[in-house]
């Protein structure tokens, strides 16, 4: 069974991404892509470290971006 993220654990990731993204963006200046792109390999690195599986995540990845797709088409 994969371990699921607690609540506490979701909310350290939402604030985490939110750190990298607003000191990239204000401070230092960088990009947006390339702060985006550090925001979700930092949140990634810290589901695998609490015990979430690579697999699991991308599985997650590409059932949402197949949601997404759809609707995306339509408009």
């Amino acid at each position: 069974m994969d371990p699921i993220l607690s609540t506490w654990k979701s909310i350290t990731l939402l604030i985490v991404s939110f750190a990298v993204m607003f000191v990239g963006i204000l401070y230092l200046g960088a990009p947006s892509t390339i702060v985006l792109i550090f925001a979700g390999v930092s949140v990634i690195i810290l589901s695998v470290v609490w015990g979430v599986r690579w697999k699991k995540i991308e599985d997650d990845l590409l059932h949402n971006l197949k949601a997404m797709l759809q609707p995306i088409l339509i408009l």
